[in-house]
């Protein structure tokens, strides 16, 4: 499907779209603001968004919209101009979603279990990535991605 709207189309997967997609959904959707449309997906999603997901965004002054973890079935990777997996392995995303125009694996330690400075760092440091991710995808500029 042709992107009509002309916004830069991201989105964001893990596993169980109940931690790290949503977190660097709301952070996108705040950095991109009328520029993109931010989506995110698990491969199995879960039936709730983490507590932890919720709290850390919170803290950042931020708030999902929609708080249903969907699945990557429900979209179709023409649509996007980005597709980001995250988590501490990395994501086999099937075939057609291989193809994607831009396809990127950022690897994100456990938050679970981690102090509340450690959760915060690695908020800190997916909050940059993101940032570095909409600096190329809306002004094509290079960068580095920092969490691998």
């Amino acid at each position: 499907m042709k992107n009509v709207d002309r916004r830069i189309r991201v989105l964001f997967v893990c596993s169980n779209n109940a931690l790290y997609s949503p977190l660097a959904a709301g952070i996108a959707q705040v950095y991109g603001g009328q520029l993109i449309a931010v989506s995110s997906a698990g491969l199995v999603p879960a039936s709730t968004i983490n507590p932890l997901a919720l709290r850390l965004l919170a803290d950042l002054a931020l708030e999902i919209e929609d708080r249903t973890p969907r699945p990557l079935s429900a979209f179709h990777p023409d649509d996007f101009d980005a597709v980001v997996t995250l988590g501490d392995q990395a994501i086999d995303l099937p075939p057609p979603w291989q193809e994607a125009a831009l396809v990127e694996h950022w690897v994100i330690p456990s938050l679970e279990g981690e102090s509340a400075p450690t959760q915060r760092q690695l908020m800190d440091e997916m909050e940059e990535q993101v940032r570095n991710l909409l600096r190329k995808l809306i002004f094509g500029l290079p960068y580095t991605q920092s969490l691998e």
